[in-house]
């Protein structure tokens, strides 16, 4: 199904068969170092329980994980999506990773832009918040650029490979999102 078209992606719900685009991206050692929760040597197994694991958050309404493909040939170009969703707090999570190949050409902001409407025009939600590795400014410039304000950050909260890592947190409210 697909959620949005922009000007350069097409942002939809994943199928079976984007397993390979996702194992062939995810497995860029570029994402291993500027993420926090994927692992390295993803495999194709994985990806497909990754797909069924995010139809069952979107059927639990716990989070909403879509993949950006560009609208000129289809390739993918990453993830983006709210996670974490709390009914009980009116809250979630932005999350995203852009192929590294694709990296400082926009798609994230481009795509998190689609995630702000989807989290306070349709969701409702009070609150959406986003965090990164302290090292991955290009991860945090993200959230500037849709307007989060840094919050804080979180010292040593990452054990990474035998090392600890600082972790920003940012947010935005709706009535920063609707000013």
């Amino acid at each position: 199904m697909v959620l949005c078209l922009t000007e350069r992606l097409i942002i939809r719900t994943y199928e079976e068969s984007d397993a390979d685009s996702i194992v062939r991206i995810v497995n860029n050692e570029g994402i291993y170092r500027t993420t926090y929760a994927i692992p390295r040597d993803y495999s194709k197994k994985r990806a497909k329980w990754w797909i069924k694991y995010l139809r069952s958050t979107a059927k639990n309404k716990t989070g909403f994980e879509y993949g950006m493909f560009l609208r000129s040939n289809g390739e993918y170009v990453g993830n983006m999506g709210i996670i974490n969703i709390s009914s009980a707090h009116n809250r979630g999570d932005i999350t995203y990773f852009v192929n590294p190949d694709l990296w400082g050409m926009g798609f994230a902001t481009e795509g998190g832009r689609v995630m702000l409407r989807l989290a306070f025009e349709n969701m409702k939600l009070k609150r959406l918040g986003g965090c990164c590795m302290s090292c991955n400014g290009a991860s945090r410039r993200v959230m500037e650029k849709l307007d989060f304000r840094y919050e804080g950050t979180a010292r040593s909260e990452l054990l990474k490979d035998g090392f600890y890592y600082d972790i920003d947190r940012l947010a935005m409210l709706d009535e920063d999102y609707f000013s």
